[in-house]
């Protein structure tokens, strides 16, 4: 072999040596490289499975919840739906201190008393309290009550619309809770009404009693303006045989009812 043979067949083995290093360095490279890609989506996968996990354990944690509140409201006799689809707003002749006219907005409970809830219902829908009834009564810590004309409080209040309801007392007289006043008997509701301004349970039905005989019918319950409430029972008022009648009785300027349906 000549010289000039020899030198090209050296190149040429560097060369190959050359070609064999950029193969085998490309190959670590892409090896290495989609190690490392097959790490992240590992990673990535994991996490997913993670947060999917995580979010079936919040649902089940809600759904224990729920399932904890509806046994305690069951061992509780509470309704285990308190908010029904319908609410009542009261527009007050009082300002507040934005200088509005107050607002009491009532939850009816068309669950727990059905026909007493439909006959509020229906006395708003007729403006049967708009402008002429008023919030008269209020005994501090104990109720406020709400409906008869001030002008002469202690005749028989106007005329009612429908006749005496079936007493619905289901519920206890709880603070915030609104309540059908009556006469002596059992089923002589008519327009009259008052909130409870603390727990009540001497206004409750009487276990000892038949029911339908006793207590007085909660149908509802204030969600908002309760603190307007409590204002307007500290008023200035004189005892008139025994009840505490506020000096100048609150008028109801509307009423008016909303459903969510």
């Amino acid at each position: 072999m000549t010289r000039r043979g020899s030198i090209r067949s050296r190149s040429s083995n560097i060369l190959l040596v050359f070609l064999v290093g950029m193969v085998l360095t490309y190959w670590v490279y892409l090896k290495n490289t989609q190690g490392a890609h097959l790490a992240k989506m590992k990673e990535r996968w994991a996490q997913a499975d993670q947060e999917e996990v995580e979010a079936g354990q919040r649902e089940v944690e809600e759904e224990q919840r729920l399932i904890h509140e509806k046994e305690q409201a069951s061992q509780k006799h509470e309704p285990i739906v308190k908010r029904r689809k319908t609410e009542i707003i009261l527009e007050l002749d009082y300002k507040v201190a934005s200088g509005k006219n107050a607002k009491i907005i009532i939850d009816m409970w068309k669950d727990v008393a059905p026909i007493t809830a439909a006959n509020f219902i229906a006395l708003v829908r007729a403006d049967y309290f708009d402008k002429d009834a008023h919030f008269y009564r209020a005994e501090e810590d104990f109720l406020l009550q709400g409906g008869m004309r001030p002008n002469n409080r202690f005749d028989r209040p106007k005329k009612p619309l429908y006749n005496p309801i079936k007493l619905e007392a289901n519920y206890r007289n709880e603070r915030g809770t609104i309540s059908m006043a009556r006469l002596s008997g059992p089923d002589t509701a008519t327009t009259e009404f008052f909130i409870n301004l603390a727990d009540n349970p001497g206004l409750d039905a009487k276990e000892s009693e038949p029911k339908g005989k006793s207590g007085y019918a909660v149908f509802g319950k204030v969600r908002e303006g309760m603190d307007v409430i409590d204002e307007i029972s500290k008023l200035k008022a004189s005892k008139v045989d025994g009840l505490r009648i506020l000096d100048n009785p609150v008028t109801i300027l509307s009423a008016a009812s909303k459903s969510y349906d």
